[in-house]
């Protein structure tokens, strides 16, 4: 994927472009989704997202910004994921927060 966002190792925001180990031989790219309230923390420069190889979902979340206690769901690849779930190059990864209604 072309113009993904480098984000580096458990970084506090994407608008940081480059990272350590995020560019480099290895690195994957992911397309994140921050659902509902969650949306502040999507990346601005667009879903894609490159990380360093050994990446798992709590890096990714660590990466945005995005504190594990506002997370209630996460999918990767449409299947339901933890934060330790590794990613790898092409994953989709969604982020949700509590829904409620009726």
């Amino acid at each position: 994927m072309t113009g993904a966002a480098v984000l580096p190792d458990c970084a506090a925001r994407p608008d940081r472009p480059v990272g350590k180990g995020a560019d480099g031989p290895g690195a994957v790219t992911v397309t994140v989704k921050c659902l509902a309230t969650l949306a502040a923390f999507q990346p601005g420069s667009g879903p894609a997202v490159r990380l360093p190889a050994t990446a798992r979902v709590a890096d990714l979340a660590a990466a945005l910004g995005l504190p594990a206690a506002k997370i209630t769901t996460i999918l990767r690849n449409g299947a339901p994921a933890s934060l330790e779930t590794p990613l790898a190059d092409g994953d989709a990864v969604t982020f949700l927060p509590t829904l409620s209604g009726g």
